[in-house]
């Protein structure tokens, strides 16, 4: 019995070759799922209709395109076989991309095993087909596990974020009347710890909402009013002048544009946060501002340990961290970078990284002082 994807199959007349191949579908699956039990972790615990999944019908797929009347130029053509394939992949396995690629690798080399083993002779042109359809099924399939994690994580981080704004709200709301109704200045005090705690954690939160809005290629929608520079930068000196061992310089004009006050405050708290934790405490960290061609260019230095290259790009995708991070136990959760790219691009601009033995990091937002037509022309998409 075979498993093709077209139920007209049977109007045309297939190749020899592509009856022998179809033939000996069986025997193919049979040896990948041997082979592939062996050299994939996560294959090896999974049940045989999981593990299996459409692959028969890929097969067969690619039999059909071995006969050249047949109007299916390789195995995935007009069929999305191998993107439900990755979509499974992603929803009931422990699998990650690079498992998902090898284990069609795999699939190419028993297919040759097996055709070899039986006497089957595939031409050049055959080949050809056999080699391209499982290189398209690979794109086609990492594209939909990507999409379907990416879909899953959204989900989940939405109603993480509902769950815990709940009880944080409240939290916050009784701590707020605790301090309005007690006279005690101790229990005030606690109070406010409360009320500063549970904005912290909020803050938090909205940036983890924000950085997954960003990832799935959405900006982030803007309150752009006509501010200072200085309304997000003063704040945040006095906020890290009780922070020992931190020394904050600030060197620049004081900068009118239109920006998001809030979301640029949170902006350049998350790379100065990380100027703290990663940066040789013996050095100051620097934030530089100047303009250019009526864009402005606010920069965040530090010495210490710097950012690999094959880093870089890494450290601003969301749940993604330095290899050097990961290695020496920093604690993270990977958002906060993520968070200052959207809110760059949301505004018009962009974030840069220069890191190096010898000159430390700077991270530069490079953004135009008037970001009003950029949330304009968001507001039209």
């Amino acid at each position: 019995m075979t498993h093709l994807s077209d139920q007209q199959s049977d109007q045309y007349e297939l190749s020899d070759t592509s009856k022998a191949m179809l033939a000996l579908t069986e025997q193919v699956i049979d040896e990948w799922t041997s082979q592939v039990r062996k050299v994939i972790g996560e294959a090896r615990g999974l049940a045989e209709p999981i593990l299996v999944d459409t692959l028969p019908t890929f097969y067969a797929n690619i039999a059909e395109a071995v006969t050249d009347s047949y109007p299916r130029e390789f195995g995935g053509a007009s069929s999305t076989v191998p993107m439900e394939h990755g979509g499974e992949r992603a929803r009931l396995t422990g699998y990650n991309a690079e498992s998902l690629i090898h284990e069609y690798q795999v699939f190419g080399r028993a297919i040759t095993a097996v055709l070899t083993k039986n006497g089957v002779i595939l031409t050049e042109k055959e080949n050809r087909i056999v080699v391209f359809s499982i290189d398209e099924a690979i794109r086609e399939a990492v594209s939909s596990f990507d999409l379907t994690h990416a879909m899953i994580r959204e989900r989940f981080v939405a109603s993480l974020t509902h769950d815990l704004r709940s009880p944080l709200t409240a939290m916050r709301m009784t701590a707020e009347l605790i301090n309005r109704k007690t006279d005690s200045d101790h229990i005030r005090f606690l109070a406010n710890r409360l009320v500063e705690t549970s904005g912290y954690m909020d803050r938090l939160i909205k940036t983890l909402l924000d950085s997954i809005t960003a990832d799935s290629g959405e900006e982030l929608r803007l309150d752009v009013t006509q501010m200072k520079l200085s309304e997000v930068i003063d704040p945040l000196r006095e906020q890290y002048l009780s922070h020992v061992g931190v020394t904050l310089r600030y060197i620049g004009e004081d900068v009118t544009g239109f920006w998001s006050k809030e979301s640029l405050r949170r902006a350049i708290d998350n790379v100065v946060g990380n100027a703290i934790k990663y940066g040789d405490e013996q050095y100051p960290i620097t934030i530089r501002s100047t303009t250019s061609h009526g864009r402005l260019i606010l920069s965040i230095h530090n010495q210490g340990e710097v950012i690999p290259l094959a880093d870089m790009e890494t450290i601003f995708k969301v749940f993604s961290r330095s290899s050097s991070a990961k290695s020496k136990g920093t604690t993270g959760w990977g958002i906060g970078l993520p968070f200052v790219r959207a809110v760059a691009e949301s505004h018009g601009g962009s974030i840069a990284v220069d890191s190096a033995e010898g000159r430390g990091t700077t991270f530069t937002i490079d953004i135009p002082i008037d970001a009003r037509p950029f949330q304009d022309q968001h507001r039209r998409n």
